[in-house]
């Protein structure tokens, strides 16, 4: 066996030991074991923590310090309860038992949207417990919402978290050649989901405001939304206590100048910024982990971290 396969062993033996461990844990446990790893992470995980401390900063500079820092406990809170209840997800023979939970708010924005009769992308954003959110789409349409997943490293790893989303409503398309997929399932009238909130590479995104700092977002969303005038439809997954909520907003509206790049920007800033006044809402619910502000526009040196 090759180091590569046994490091992949070791990673795929820990990751089910660590999901049936949590998934025979009492649930009245289950807050202390995220707890525990909210410690863990913060003693053990420096670079990341400075990412987020430096993110917050950021995001917030006219916060006072103790303000941000009670966030960003909040937020270590926040996603170690949530890698808890994922694991038990995963572990689970049926987890999508899970999403006769949700709480469903908008419905009538996506289907609104859906009787235009060229689908409809749902965009949103790494909050809350978002992996639950094509169970919502699925719960309003009838049908999965159709997913962009970059293949995991792990491919034992990667063969459980596949069947675990597409059990909770998703169908899955490989990132590489996701846009001819993508333009597909719109042909047949379907539902894409997308998450729009991380850095993009040059090639792939374009500047748009963020908490008053420009970031490179992807703009295959506004690029599908003039080719083909599919509705865009904001929606978020926050979790109120422990009952996670899907909200639909109306979807976007936008007359194009006919300049191309100008209305891609334009229509992807519309995106971001709806992302950002959710974040805004539930700011302990984002996932701050990620480097957002990583690419640079052309001479800018700001560095992120």
């Amino acid at each position: 066996m090759s180091p590569k396969k046994r490091r992949h062993s070791r990673e795929y033996l820990f990751f089910r030991l660590f999901t049936l461990a949590v998934r025979l844990t009492p649930r009245f446990l289950r807050d202390l074991q995220a707890g525990i790893l909210a410690a863990l992470f913060r003693r053990f995980s420096r670079r990341r923590h400075r990412l987020v401390t430096h993110n917050l900063e950021l995001a917030f500079p006219r916060w006072e310090a103790d303000r941000r820092q009670r966030l960003q406990a909040k937020i270590y809170r926040h996603f170690s309860r949530v890698m808890v209840e994922l694991a038990a997800l995963v572990a689970s023979g049926t987890p999508e038992k899970s999403l006769k939970k949700l709480e469903i708010h908008g419905a009538e924005h996506l289907k609104a949207a859906l009787s235009r009769g060229r689908g409809a992308i749902v965009f949103s954003a790494h909050m809350g417990n978002w992996e639950l959110l094509p169970g919502g789409i699925r719960a309003v349409t009838g049908s999965p919402a159709v997913s962009v997943a970059r293949p995991l490293d792990n491919p034992g790893i990667d063969r459980r978290v596949r069947t675990f989303r597409e059990r909770m409503g998703s169908r899955l398309v490989n990132k590489r050649g996701a846009m001819r997929a993508m333009l597909k399932a719109l042909e047949r009238r379907e539902t894409v989901f997308m998450l729009i909130d991380q850095n993009a590479v040059v090639r792939e995104g374009v500047f748009v405001d963020f908490f008053g700092r420009p970031v490179s977002t992807i703009a295959s969303a506004a690029q599908i939304h003039l080719r083909r005038q599919t509705p865009l439809v904001p929606a978020f997954l926050t979790l109120k206590g422990r009952r996670p909520v899907v909200e639909f907003h109306p979807a976007l509206t936008h007359s194009p100048i006919g300049d191309r790049d100008t209305d891609i920007v334009t229509i992807t800033q519309q995106c971001t910024s709806e992302i950002e006044a959710a974040i805004r809402r539930s700011p302990e619910q984002w996932f701050w982990f990620h480097d957002r502000w990583k690419t640079r526009p052309e001479g800018d040196h700001h560095a992120t971290h």
